[in-house]
């Protein structure tokens, strides 16, 4: 008998935000780790990750695009680290402003845009991450684990709102990064017209993203959901039928993006448009756990280092650093792989 269930989740351990109502930011977790932890645990990466580099795609190529300098990124807790815009804007000192690096992730570590923002990066780079813990792309489309979970749509607004405290908007001096989907997934793939349903949402996706358009941004960068049935919450608590229909919504959702990307590329000549494809730099670790320090592709270790998951259901340093890599390979630029 197919086992349905949500994944709703608490995203982690959560601090309390001192940002206002309309800005409030989910914290995953205490426990903040040196810098020197997460570059030593990511040397493990092996070398044979960059043969993974067809399965991602730029959209559009320019000969010579211009380094960005401004990295504005979106999502969930994959992403999250606790930013808050109404405090210390992201400097030299501190290129993600606000807590301290690497910030409150559900990594143990820095995630993605942490290694995109330290490591994978031939200038200075400044990040400014308006991700929030268990966020969907529209509350009204999928309910997020709680109602105070600021959805793309609020972390969008949240940028407007704000943009004037940055002088981003130069050519080639910023890039807008979106990493949703999880939870629009996780809480609904076994929803009746889950197909419609998922049109709807990648529809309001690019409607946000117009709106960043709208404000300026002209280079994206948009991640795809990953093996979420991978997880060992999945694992635990779906069977090998329910984890297979959630699957095939995995892949709707990714191919619906892409797609969407492609048009919005086509309708917006000036914006270069990139799609990345976050499975394979899930695949290289979960396949080969022991090349990545961990017993197995199940164990998770809030340490950040020892399991390839921090818990049941975010990725550990290990996986977010190789899709840092697989971003960074893709985009370029500023970004060296």
């Amino acid at each position: 008998m197919t086992t349905k269930h949500p994944h709703r989740h608490n995203n982690g351990i959560h601090k309390p935000s001192s940002q206002s109502s309309s800005a409030t930011q989910t914290d995953p977790s205490r426990d903040t780790h040196t810098l020197l932890h997460a570059m030593l645990a990511f040397l493990l990466t092996p070398l044979s990750t960059l043969l993974l580099a067809a399965l991602s795609t730029a959209l559009t190529s320019p000969k010579s695009p211009t380094s960005p300098h401004h990295l504005f990124t979106f999502g969930d807790s994959y992403s999250q680290t606790g930013f808050n815009i109404s405090l210390a804007l992201p400097s030299r000192s501190n290129p993600i402003g606000n807590p301290s690096f690497p910030g409150w992730t559900t990594s143990g570590g820095p995630n993605w845009l942490g290694y995109l923002t330290t490591r994978y990066n031939t200038s200075l780079v400044l990040t400014y991450n308006f991700a929030s813990g268990g966020a969907t792309v529209d509350a009204a489309l999928v309910a997020p684990y709680t109602p105070s979970v600021l959805s793309l749509g609020d972390q969008v607004r949240i940028f407007t709102d704000n943009a004037h405290l940055v002088d981003w908007r130069a050519a080639g001096a910023s890039t807008f990064a979106v990493w949703i989907g999880v939870n629009d997934v996780g809480n609904s793939w076994w929803m009746d017209d889950e197909t419609a349903r998922v049109q709807r949402i990648i529809a309001r996706y690019f409607e946000l993203v117009a709106d960043l358009y709208d404000a300026g941004a002209r280079r994206f960068v948009f991640l795809g959901v990953p093996p979420i049935t991978r997880s060992p919450l999945v694992l635990r608590t779906s069977d090998a039928p329910s984890r297979a229909l959630e699957d095939s919504v995995i892949a709707t959702f990714n191919s619906t993006l892409s797609t969407a990307a492609r048009q919005f590329a086509t309708t917006h000549a000036d914006a270069h448009v990139y799609v990345v494809n976050t499975t394979p730099a899930f695949a290289t670790a979960l396949d080969h756990p022991e090349v990545y320090g961990a017993p197995d592709a199940t164990c998770f270790n809030e340490d950040g280092r020892s399991c390839l998951w921090f818990n049941d259901y975010h990725p550990a340093m290990a996986i977010q650093g190789l899709v840092a890599r697989e971003v960074a390979r893709v985009v370029g630029g500023v970004w060296g792989a």
